[in-house]
């Protein structure tokens, strides 16, 4: 099976990815950890000694660069992936919006509950409805612009 990623695809998948990083980042410089908080906390998946930083999180280049590099393609790889389930039932418009939501808070309770507290239990000191939401808004900006491509020509069928 072949993996393609077109640049549509990683357009919406960047899009929504960086919508769901600045909803987080105001989110968080409000709950009290720090507007630098999500994206630092993400670069501990592959960082080990940011699991454990001091709140509020502050600006630290290297993190935040892995963290939001990290947080882009994991959006993307994500965007790929259920364009292949909307196309696949020719699902478009609202309906896309509609399942991307569905799709958001599926990926945010798989995180949630067994991902980070496997590997990177630090994001587990995030705001759950901040990190919900911000799920929520990912899947409808991504469900928006997937749905809206499933029929132009320039999408390449598998």
């Amino acid at each position: 099976m072949e993996f393609k990623m077109d640049k549509k695809v990683m357009m919406a998948g960047m899009g929504s990815g960086m919508a769901m990083a600045m909803f987080s980042m105001t989110y968080e410089a409000l709950w009290g950890l720090g507007f630098w908080a999500p994206p630092v906390f993400i670069s501990g998946f592959f960082l080990r000694a940011i699991q454990e930083v001091p709140v509020p999180v502050v600006f630290a280049l290297v993190p935040i660069i892995v963290g939001i590099v990290a947080h882009m393609l994991f959006s993307m790889f994500l965007a790929r992936l259920f364009l292949k389930h909307i196309r696949k039932r020719n699902i478009t418009g609202k309906n896309a919006m509609m399942r991307g939501v569905i799709f958001g808070i599926i990926v945010f309770v798989v995180m949630w509950a067994y991902i980070l507290p496997l590997f990177n239990k630090v994001m587990l000191s995030l705001n759950m409805y901040g990190f919900l939401g911000a799920h929520i808004l990912w899947g409808a900006m991504l469900g928006g612009m997937l749905g809206g491509m499933i029929k132009m020509p320039m999408m390449k069928k598998e």
